[in-house]
């Protein structure tokens, strides 16, 4: 009897180690699973941010004018001349003004640019001349795609950025 009651005693005891090794190995599969889980969440954010970045990078007009408030145009279809034309308008951020004027040939700008305050000196401020194309007989459009507007909602003169859908890069102050 004692051989059998120490052979029933070691088999218990093999049997307890077999049934935590078991336990422990679930245990452990399912932290496991939850670390590859996790990892496939954090991929997926990554990805997401990175496809967001790539969405969100600035157009070259972006680059060029700076991305300004980005609010969508509102207009009654009319370019509106008595807001645009003949007066003087600064640009944001610069000592640089400009003036819309109208010939017997269409539209043109006349930019006033301040180059004091990048040579450190006092310089005369140039004049700059550059024809304006009237596109949908809302938008007056230099050569660079920049487009001056008026904006009915926002009672202002605005610049647009054409590659983005005519959305306000900035909203000019007379």
């Amino acid at each position: 009897m004692r051989i059998v009651g120490k052979r029933f005693f070691l088999l218990l005891v093999v049997s307890i180690l077999s049934v935590n090794l078991i336990f422990c190995s679930k245990k452990e599969e399912k932290t496991v699973k939850k670390d590859v889980v996790q990892k496939v969440k954090e991929k997926k954010q990554e990805k997401n941010t990175s496809a967001k970045s790539e969405e969100e990078k600035p157009s070259e007009e972006e680059m060029t004018y700076g991305i300004g408030i980005n609010k969508k145009f509102t207009t009654d279809g009319k370019l509106h001349e008595e807001k645009l034309l003949n007066k003087n308008f600064g640009y944001p951020d610069t000592a640089d003004s400009f003036k819309i004027e109208k010939d017997s040939e269409g539209y043109f700008i006349t930019e006033y640019i301040d180059e004091s305050p990048i040579l450190g000196e006092d310089v005369p401020v140039k004049e700059k001349k550059s024809r304006l194309k009237l596109e949908n007989n809302v938008y007056l459009i230099d050569d660079s795609g920049l487009a001056y507007a008026y904006d009915t909602n926002l009672k202002k003169v605005v610049l647009l950025n054409k590659e983005n859908n005519f959305r306000i890069i900035f909203i000019i102050n007379e």
